[in-house]
This record gives C-alpha cells, sequence and structure tokens, in this order.
C-alpha cells in the first residue's frame, strides 16, 4: 500500500528534473542548412572538434627553479571559432576549462603544471589552476561578453526552431586569441636528470557552458598539448648578471622623428655550476615603460619623446617583444656569453626636456 505514493513521488521528481543543456563549440566551422516548410534553416555546423598543438623543440627543465617557473611558451594561436546552444535553454555562459578530463592534472608530472594566457578583458593574462576557479573538479575562467555573449534574451537559446536540436541558427563565430605554457609546480629540489613525464599528450583546455563539459562526440572543441616527451630535467641553472645602459646625454637640437640617435653594446653573460649539456632561449618583456604597436620598441613612461630598440650584435632586425629568439646554444660550457646593441631613437620632432627610464626582462626557457 505504501510502496505506490513512493513509485509515484519518485516518477514526479523525474518529471520534473530539468533539462540538461550544453555549449557546443567547433574550429572553422560551416553551417549545414535545409529547407523546412518553405523555409531555410541553418540546421547545424561542420568543423573541427579537436586541435594538436605540439610542444616543438625540446625544453629543460632544472628542478632548482623556484616554484612557479614558467618553463616553456607557445607561439600566440589565432583560432575562428564557433559555439552555439544544443539544446534550448535560458542565455549560457562561455568558459575557458583547463585540462578537461583531468582536472587536477594528475597525468602530469608532479613538477609541471599547465596553463594558458587569455585576454578575458581586463587584459592579457596568465591563468593556471592557482588563479582561476574551480567548477564541476576543473579550473575554469570565464570569457568576457565581448567575445561570447548568450545571455541577451535574443540570443538565447529559449525555444526550438522546427525540426532543428537546440539552437545553431544562433550561433556566434569569434576569433580567439590564446597562447599556452608550462610552469614549474614544484618548490627546488636536488637536481635531476632524465625523461621528465610518461605520457605524449594531455588534452589542454575546452570551451564550456556553466553546466560543465560537454561530452557529445564531435561538438566539445579541444585543444591537446603534445610531444610531453621532449621534457626532461637537467642537474642545474642557469643564472644571468643584471646590466643597465646609460645612453648619457641626448641633445634635442636637430631631433627628427624615427632617426637613430646613438648606440650602446652590452653584453649578456649567462653562468652555471654543473656540466649539463641545454641552451637558452628568451624572450624579451617589459618591466617598466610601454611597447610600441611596432612591438620593438620599449618607450619610456616618463619621455616618450625617445624609444629604445635592442639588437642581437650583428643583425640588422630589431628584437620583438614577446618573441622568442636564440640566446645561448646548447652547450656543456659553464659561461657562455651574447653581444648586444641598444639604440636610441627619436619618436618626436619636438622632444620634451628631462630624463627617461625604461626596462626589460630577459624571460628565459630552457631546452
Amino acid at each position: 500500500m505504501h510502496a505506490i505514493p513512493r513509485l509515484m513521488m519518485l516518477v514526479l521528481l523525474m518529471a520534473l528534473a530539468p533539462k540538461a543543456f550544453a555549449l557546443a563549440c567547433l574550429k572553422d566551422a560551416t553551417a549545414s542548412k535545409g529547407v523546412i516548410g518553405g523555409r531555410e534553416y541553418i540546421t547545424g555546423w561542420n568543423g573541427t572538434p579537436v586541435q594538436d598543438e605540439p610542444i616543438s623543440e625540446p625544453i629543460a627543465v632544472a628542478t632548482a627553479l623556484p616554484k612557479g617557473t614558467v618553463l616553456w611558451r607557445s607561439p600566440e594561436f589565432v583560432m575562428s571559432v564557433t559555439c552555439w546552444q544544443d539544446s534550448p535553454q535560458g542565455g549560457e555562459t562561455v568558459f575557458f576549462y583547463l585540462s578537461p578530463g583531468d582536472g587536477a592534472q594528475a597525468q602530469l608530472d608532479p613538477d609541471l603544471e599547465m596553463g594558458v594566457r587569455l585576454n578575458t578583458g581586463a587584459g592579457t593574462q596568465d591563468y593556471s589552476c592557482q588563479t582561476m576557479h574551480t567548477a564541476h573538479g576543473h579550473c575554469r575562467v570565464e570569457l568576457p561578453k565581448t567575445l561570447f555573449d548568450f545571455t541577451p534574451f535574443a540570443q538565447a537559446c529559449n525555444t526550438n526552431e522546427p525540426f532543428v536540436t537546440g539552437c545553431p541558427g544562433k550561433a556566434q563565430t569569434r576569433t580567439l586569441n590564446f597562447s599556452v605554457f608550462l610552469l614549474k609546480k614544484s618548490p627546488p629540489t636536488e637536481g635531476k636528470d632524465g625523461p621528465m613525464t610518461q605520457i605524449s599528450s594531455l588534452p589542454l583546455f575546452q570551451l564550456v557552458g556553466k553546466s560543465g563539459l560537454n561530452g557529445t562526440p564531435g561538438l566539445n572543441f579541444r585543444v591537446n598539448i603534445t610531444n610531453l616527451s621532449n621534457l626532461r630535467y637537467v642537474a642545474c641553472e642557469s643564472r644571468l648578471g643584471n646590466m643597465s645602459v646609460d645612453f648619457g646625454p641626448v641633445f634635442p637640437r636637430g631631433a627628427v622623428n624615427g632617426a637613430e640617435i646613438k648606440e650602446k653594446p652590452f653584453t649578456v653573460t649567462a653562468t652555471k655550476d654543473c656540466d649539463s649539456r641545454y641552451g637558452l632561449n628568451a624572450q624579451l618583456a617589459v618591466v617598466s615603460g610601454t611597447l610600441d604597436p611596432d612591438r620593438v620598441t620599449l618607450v619610456p613612461s616618463d619621455n616618450p619623446s625617445v624609444g629604445i630598440r635592442l639588437f642581437k650584435e650583428g643583425s640588422a632586425t630589431p628584437l620583438e617583444f614577446n618573441k622568442r629568439f636564440r640566446l645561448v646554444d646548447l652547450t656543456e660550457q659553464r659561461v657562455s656569453t651574447q653581444d648586444f646593441l641598444a639604440r636610441l631613437y627619436w619618436r618626436t620632432s619636438t622632444p620634451t626636456l628631462g630624463a627617461f627610464n625604461a626596462a626589460a626582462l630577459f624571460e628565459v626557457y630552457y631546452f
């Protein structure tokens, strides 16, 4: 007698359970269309659901490096991504989920952590699990409404179009700019030598809605990081000495916008205390001052009348900021040097009198 009401209540609860919904995304997608009742509808999208991004060169990891050291950065990727809601519901929010399928990154070596450099509307930033929110067992960051916005009533998937699953007709195609990096997760330890991880690839990220991962095959665009076998330990780290360049007095008479004023040579010295064979790549990052749109000119904030460009000795091409270059070739030598030139240029024909100061950092990556 009592079993029937309980069974009816169970059926009622199941009937009232909310319908699951998810966000679908594809790279380089093209629409599938069909004519229904004399009207053309977008019935779906075809595109790339998975992209592999390899670590294209060996990466040497010194275990003596401090926790939080960036070990490797990829080039910037620019991708066209199309997203839509694949079931009718209210407005959706788009999140960038790190390490889908392995939220704790347990498959990765315990010394390693993955991260992504994104512009979420507040400027370009590095994100790792340490700086992301956690939901549904994964680290995630919300993408800005300026990128994807399904929240207004007109954009949300509130009703199905006839004979069409979800709302592919309300898809949004946007350009996603990002780069990925590997971070040292552990504090400094004694030197190790040899392979760093036993896995060859790992899912890096997936674009996901607020309800969690979309498990529908072929509709959950994600990027895998591959060639993890290129990672290896080395027994020690390299140190770079602090460098400064003093241009001395600069006379404004006869200033011509774009003209070179003077140049100063300087040398970068890298030292290490072991005989491990590895090399150093580097890229320039702005510490103080601003970067000119040409990406090669550092402009002092306290006097933008001048700009500074850096050259490797013997090269006529200035080094581009945030772009990798070879600093030290593969070697066992404990001391290595590289010569550079710092050149000062006018950025105006009517300069402002006064001092100027700017600073750049050599971000170093082992290989």
